[in-house]
């Protein structure tokens, strides 16, 4: 149903802009069935007038009446002649006021875009207990961030420059420099929620439709939110996949059926982030990233980097890893990483601490023995016999585990 509308919401704004190419081919095919079919037989026409008006003419006593009829014959055909070759004028006219109008739209689109910025540092004078203090208008400027999304709706064209507008407005607005402090007692700190106008472009942005995702694929273009500060971001059944988050603070975050499919996250803060639902990371590159205290059960990592993560704490009960890979991954003897249940079908396991966990969690996964196991567990033996029982360097390690991964059907190249 969904697809649907979103075709009929495609096909409705691509026919006013392209109506005139029909008009005028139209016109063409009208012009060629004439001039086969009609312009030829009234020239022919004409021209046996002409040779029965000359004919008359020569008679020594030519018929008035025959001459008046025959002239006025040749009048009315040569005036559909000339009505019929102004066709080409018509259709040069069609074209010519669709240009005109084009350009009016698009000046129209930019003065409406030019108008949104502007406000979009909107700043109002509030009267404080010190005197006066300058603040940002955030309804003028939440006013704003809807215009700009409509303009990106009605016009496709602009959908990667007000997206580009979107995301330094939030890097300038809420830099990651601003956070609040997390340290190691997280729970004992109150971390503010993002302002509302910050909020409420993330919340833009992440339901942007599939034909604005398909342009910015088009386009190349990947939106750039990287050093950012969106502590207590709070997100539902939103789309933010492919963009890039590189050094941003997302603390304490709750994003609940949320796609983060093939973003990057590199060296991102999501320290007790948690969900209700699930969030999706399929092929996210989270290299780097705290997921301290973070809760992400039944959440879905399929083919996620997730080497030099820190994991204290972590709940990823039920989540699925397949493929994942986890490298050099950060935690604690005293604050163990929680996979009991989760899908570790097809993942690389490397430098991890792993003691604590059910050995059949990660009996589908890929590892050597820099790994530290459970008890009763050891690489190369028993349900690990496919592990390599030998410390391997890391691109002999990431060859190793592919080859594996081909071998049982995981992965194809």
């Amino acid at each position: 149903m969904i697809d649907l509308k979103q075709r009929s919401l495609r096909v409705g704004s691509w026919l006013p802009r392209h109506y005139w190419k029909f008009m005028i081919a139209a016109g063409l095919a009208a012009a060629a069935g004439a001039v086969f079919f009609y312009l030829a037989e009234i020239a022919i026409a004409v021209n046996d007038i002409v040779d029965l008006l000359q004919l008359e003419a020569g008679k020594e006593e030519p018929a008035a009446e025959n001459i008046r009829n025959l002239a006025t014959g040749a009048a009315v055909l040569l005036a559909a002649l000339a009505a019929a070759t102004t066709l080409v004028f018509q259709l040069v006219k069609v074209w010519t006021t669709e240009r005109q109008t084009r350009t009016a739209e698009e000046g129209h689109i930019t003065d409406r875009i030019n108008k949104a910025v502007e406000n979009l540092g909107a700043d109002k004078v509030v009267k404080t207990a010190d005197g006066e203090e300058t603040v940002p208008n955030l309804e003028v400027r939440l006013g704003a961030i809807y215009a700009l999304e409509r303009i990106s709706r009605d016009s496709l064209r602009d959908h990667v420059q007000i997206m580009e507008i979107f995301c330094a407005y939030v890097r300038n607005n809420a830099p990651a420099g601003d956070a609040a402090y997390w340290g190691h007692r997280p729970e004992l700190l109150d971390i503010p929620k993002p302002r509302v106008d910050i909020q409420t472009i993330l919340t833009v942005i992440g339901r942007r439709e599939k034909n604005a995702r398909s342009k910015e694929i088009e386009a190349k273009y990947r939106p750039d939110l990287s050093g950012c500060s969106l502590q207590g971001l709070q997100l539902a059944n939103a789309d933010l996949s492919n963009i890039n988050f590189d050094g941003t603070r997302m603390d304490n975050a709750v994003l609940d059926d949320v796609d983060m499919s093939d973003c990057s996250l590199i060296a991102v803060k999501l320290t007790s982030l948690s969900t209700r639902s699930m969030i999706y990371f399929r092929n996210a590159n989270l290299l780097g990233a705290s997921l301290i205290s973070a809760y992400v059960p039944d959440s879905d990592f399929t083919g996620a980097n997730l080497s030099q993560c820190k994991l204290q704490n972590a709940t990823f009960g039920r989540s699925n890893l397949t493929n994942a890979k986890l490298m050099r991954v950060v935690t604690e003897d005293d604050a163990p990483t929680i996979l009991t249940s989760a899908n570790l079908k097809g993942a690389g396991l490397r430098l991890i601490d792993l003691r604590g966990n059910d050995g059949r969690t990660f009996s589908q996964a890929f590892g050597d023995s820099t790994v530290k196991l459970p008890d009763g567990c050891r690489a190369g033996q028993g349900e690990l016999a496919h592990w390599s029982a030998e410390s391997l360097p890391d691109d002999d390690f990431e060859n190793r585990w592919r080859a594996w991964q081909r071998e049982m059907g995981y992965l194809t190249d």
